[in-house]
């Protein structure tokens, strides 16, 4: 079995109806931050890589491919995912709308609350 924190993961989100441009790196329990012209650290907690592990596990897990985005998306939004696990590396590009299992939907949901301030 891996050891907890053997997973990066890169999340880029762009656009949408704020212009958004926030990428947050996860490696080892630590990562960074870079959104709106700075830059901050980032420490998880052991539960957290233990769920980021996982989490990003179950997206490499599902061998997605891309999905086109809804008609009805407006806000013009786009999320990036890398992830790297081992010698496997997964790249997911979506933009606002797209269908995507859940499994992707819960690692940007866990990404942003590790990573929110506050």
């Amino acid at each position: 079995m891996p050891d907890p924190g053997d997973v990066k993961v890169i999340a880029r989100t762009t656009g949408g109806l704020i212009g958004l441009d926030r990428r947050v790196e996860i490696e080892d329990g630590f990562g960074t931050v870079s959104e709106r012209g700075r830059t901050r650290p980032l420490v998880l907690t052991r539960e957290q890589v233990h769920r980021m592990d996982a989490a990003a596990r179950r997206v490499v897990a599902a061998k997605l491919g891309g999905d086109s985005p809804a008609e009805d998306a407006v806000d013009g939004g786009l999320s990036e995912i890398e992830i790297v696990d081992g010698a496997s590396l997964v790249t997911l590009v979506l933009q606002a709308g797209s269908a995507a299992p859940d499994e992707v939907w819960d690692l940007l949901d866990l990404v942003d609350e590790v990573s929110s301030e506050g």
